[in-house]
């Protein structure tokens, strides 16, 4: 959960081995900055065959949430 919390501070989300040590990946997300709004930290409810497809689910992600009316 570390390397997943210091990779979120410079990008919305981020791709981090699973702790399985079984060749997967975790997609961490993170949403709000704490300060003017809730920091609300999403860790790994789904595990990737690649990072790339860990990334591509990230980026999925956050177009679905910057398609959203705020």
């Amino acid at each position: 959960m570390d390397a997943a919390l210091a990779a979120l501070k410079d990008k919305p989300y981020t791709a981090i081995p699973s702790w399985k040590n079984d060749g997967t990946w975790e997609l961490w997300t993170v949403e709000g900055d704490g300060e003017t709004e809730p920091c609300i930290i999403s860790g790994p409810s789904t595990t990737y065959a690649s990072e790339a497809d860990a990334l591509a689910a990230g980026a999925a992600w956050i177009a679905n949430l910057n398609s959203i009316p705020r």
